[in-house]
Formats: structure tokens, sequence, C-alpha cells
């Protein structure tokens, strides 16, 4: 993690100051992959205000090239006082979504056989995303009817290893 944080290439390299073992330790700690391998590709950027730091790891698994949309996107923010690395998002869900990708199709399959079909009508799998330990077999996977603006939308969750449908969440339209 730490040889990550000092490669070059990135945007937004990762400052000097959070380029300390402790800091590459807690990022390491809060990242999973979906099969428990390395990373094929991974990539950190950063960004420092006067009291936080933000870091952006993206995560790209041996089985899912990057251009199919199948890689892990972490956001962390750092306190720059004491160095503490947390999640940036509230509900500690990332945007996992480096799973081998024809999983797509066995997601969907049970989603349709779990969900009223008439809910289920013209709405198209648009992304999932895996959620880590101690939630590892669970999906959030997201449909909606298009990209136009009104479009339908529900949001599911679901244990793919039990193939229960956990929620089932008409969020809002696009």
């Amino acid at each position: 993690m730490l040889a990550a944080m000092s490669a070059p290439g990135a945007t937004e390299p990762v400052p000097p100051e959070l380029r300390q073992l402790d800091i590459a330790q807690q990022l390491a700690d809060l990242v999973w992959t979906y099969d428990g391998q390395p990373y094929a590709s991974l990539a950190l950027e950063g960004r420092c205000g006067s009291t936080l730091c933000d870091i952006e790891l993206q995560g790209v698994p041996a089985f899912a090239p990057e251009e199919d949309g199948h890689v892990d996107l972490y956001l962390f923010r750092v306190e720059r006082s004491t160095g503490t690395v947390a999640p940036i998002r509230d509900d500690n869900v990332q945007l996992t979504s480096g799973y081998p990708p024809e999983l797509d199709i066995e997601i969907d399959r049970v989603v349709r056989a779990g969900v009223n079909p008439e809910v289920m009508t013209g709405l198209e799998l648009r992304n999932a995303v895996w959620m880590q330990p101690p939630n590892f077999g669970q999906f959030i996977v997201s449909y909606d009817s298009g990209n136009e603006e009104g479009s339908r939308a529900i949001q599911v969750v679901l244990d793919l290893e039990t193939g229960e449908i956990i929620s089932v969440d008409p969020f809002a339209t696009l």
C-alpha cells in the first residue's frame, strides 16, 4: 500500500505527508477484495485541506479488466492532526464493483426471481456492489428504466449465497 501511495502518474498524487506506514496500514486494514487476492492494479490519489485529507483508492482485480467497470473504488478521509483514517461514506459501503463480471447474470436472475415481476417490468440492471464482511455475499443492486429524467429506479439488497432478497427500495426517479 505504501508503494502504491508513492507511485507516479496519479492526477492528484497522495501528498507526501500521508505517505506514512501507519496510514498505509490503516488503509490496508479497511480495503477488501472480492476474492481475497491482491489487486492486479492499484491507484491512489489524495488531496488535503487545512484539517482533513481525502484519499481515493481504485483497485482492479486480476479477473476484471478495468474497461468493463468491475473495479473497486474506496473513499477515505484522514484527520491531519491524528493520522486517523476512516471511510468517507457513513453507511460504510464503498463502491465495490470488483467482482467477477459473470456474476451479473446470476445476480440479475436471482433478483428477478425474488422480486415481484410487476416491480421489475421495464427495469434494467445498472450496477451492483458487493458488501464487505460481515455482509460478504450480499450485493446492493440498482435497476432503472433508462437514463432519462423521470425514469423509475429501485435498489435491491440481495444475499447471493442464500438467494434471499433482503430489501427492495424504490428510490427517487432520475
